[in-house]
């Protein structure tokens, strides 16, 4: 037959006995710390493919990025005055200079995606230039004003993605040796 053990009371516990003393009527506790190290979690293992896949990854991310702003940068070209007149409808200061800014700016943006050239500071202008296009964008009566914040919004994940990683491997940014 097996001893059952009493119940114990917070009255009958004792601080100073040994960690592991247990009596019938009695349990005591250790207060020390325990002496054994902490192990840490073990490396994790990277698939040496996943390099290439990356890079690879973010050559096809900033290449969408460079179309989106090649494309962008055409079309401003071909009707620079039709956006200066919806600048204009829209208050933007200065809106001659205003378009041909937007224009020049987007077809650098283009190039430095494409090129992998100075990519982080390009991401970041191209981040704070959606924030600026998404303040113009007519606003809560424009009846796209919606769709336009969430295409805003996903553009500028995908712009943080890139100015957090950089241009990948598959760029002709110049290597440090």
């Amino acid at each position: 037959m097996t001893e059952v053990m009493s119940e114990v009371k917070p009255a009958e516990v004792n601080a100073t006995d040994a960690p592991e003393e247990r009596t019938k009527d009695k349990v005591s506790l250790s207060t020390t710390a325990p002496t054994a190290a902490i192990q840490t979690a073990p490396a994790i293992r990277i698939n040496p493919s996943l390099p290439i896949l990356t890079s690879l990854g973010l050559l096809i991310a900033r290449l969408i990025f460079a179309g989106v702003f090649a494309v962008g940068a055409w079309f401003k070209f071909g009707s620079v005055s039709g956006l200066e007149a919806y600048l204009t409808t829209a208050n933007m200061p200065y809106p001659l200079l205003a378009a041909w800014g937007m224009t020049v700016f987007e077809a650098v943006l283009a190039i430095a995606f494409l090129t992998g050239l100075w990519m982080r500071t390009a991401a970041f202008l191209a981040i704070v230039y959606v924030f600026l296009l998404s303040m113009f964008n007519g606003g809560e009566g424009n009846p796209l004003w919606f769709g336009a914040i969430i295409d805003h919004l996903i553009f500028t994940a995908g712009l943080l993605c890139i100015l957090s990683v950089g241009p990948g491997s598959l760029s002709l940014k110049r290597r440090k040796r």
